[in-house]
């Protein structure tokens, strides 16, 4: 997320002042409320914003990383359910067990 440019090299200069942002979409189908939504959205939404924000010559990923800390601090204060950066770990988490495979075509 932090890397996305939406202004691809082969966008002719031209063109390139026609982006006028940049979105990020989240698919809900399988989200049963609205803190399953957070958990997906959250932190991608930081990481999309720095990127998006921040001219790319002057991107630098590791100080978005070490800034990374203090803004889950705000998301957590805000009660924000939130997807830790290194993963949610399986011990503790409950599974779904409404969901099934779905059919298989012959």
């Amino acid at each position: 997320m932090y890397a996305y440019d939406p202004l691809p090299a082969a966008l002719p200069p031209a063109q390139a002042g026609h982006v006028l942002g940049s979105q990020a979409q989240l698919w809900t189908e399988y989200m049963t409320t609205p803190r399953d939504v957070e958990y997906m959205a959250w932190p991608r939404l930081l990481a999309l914003a720095e990127g998006l924000w921040t001219l790319t010559p002057l991107k630098d990923y590791d100080g978005f990383a070490r800034r990374m800390p203090a803004a889950l601090g705000r998301l957590q204060v805000q009660d924000v359910n939130y997807r830790p950066p290194d993963g949610p770990g399986r011990a503790g988490r409950a599974g779904r067990a409404d969901l099934i495979d779905p059919p298989r075509s012959p």
